[in-house]
C-alpha cells in the first residue's frame, strides 16, 4: 500500500485555486472535492454536454479535424450557443491567473468529472465521451503557444524535448 500517494493527493486538493488550476489545460488526474449545489451540478453537466455535442456536430460537417476551419467552426458555434467560457478556454493563453480564469478552470474540472460519472454506464457511452473529450483536449492543446505547451508539460511532469521542424 502506497501511503505517500494519498498524502500528495490530499495536499494538492487542499491548495488554493491557483495551485489546483495553474493552467487552462488539465489532465483531470485528481477528482474535485468541493461542494456545489444541485443546480450548479446540473448546469455544469449540461454546459459540458453541449460543448461535446457541438464538437460532434462539427465533426459530422466533413471539415478536416483540427484544421483552422474546424477550430473556427467550433469556436463560432460555442459562442453562438452562449458557451463563451468554453470558447475562451479553447482560445486561452493557458497560464492566466485572474479570478475569472481560475473559476473557469474549476468549472471545467468539475464538469469533466460529472460527465465521466454520468457516462460510465455502458461501453458505448464511455467511448463517445472519451472520443469527444480527446477532441476537446487536442483542440485546446493546439491553441497553446510554445510557452503554454512548455508550462503544461512541466506542470504535469511530462519530460519531453520539443521537436524542432526545419
Amino acid at each position: 500500500m502506497d501511503l505517500t500517494l494519498r498524502r500528495k493527493v490530499k495536499k494538492a486538493v487542499s491548495g488554493s485555486l491557483a495551485e489546483l488550476y495553474p493552467h487552462d489545460l488539465q489532465l483531470y488526474v485528481i477528482p474535485p472535492t468541493c461542494s456545489i449545489s444541485l443546480a450548479e451540478f446540473e448546469e455544469f453537466a449540461m454546459e459540458r454536454l453541449k460543448v461535446l455535442r457541438i464538437i460532434d456536430q462539427i465533426n459530422m460537417k466533413g471539415l478536416s479535424k483540427y484544421s483552422d476551419d474546424w477550430r473556427n467552426a467550433v469556436i463560432a458555434e460555442l459562442k453562438k450557443n452562449g458557451l463563451k467560457l468554453y470558447a475562451k478556454l479553447v482560445q486561452g493563453s493557458g497560464t492566466g491567473q485572474t479570478e475569472f480564469e481560475l473559476q473557469m478552470r474549476k468549472r471545467d474540472h468539475i464538469s469533466h468529472f460529472i460527465l465521466r460519472l454520468a457516462y460510465c454506464r455502458s461501453e458505448e457511452l464511455r467511448r463517445w465521451l472519451l472520443a469527444k473529450e480527446l477532441d476537446l483536449f487536442r483542440l485546446r492543446f493546439h491553441a497553446l503557444s510554445a510557452e503554454g505547451v512548455r508550462l503544461f508539460l512541466q506542470g504535469n511532469k511530462l519530460d519531453y524535448d520539443p521537436v524542432i521542424i526545419l
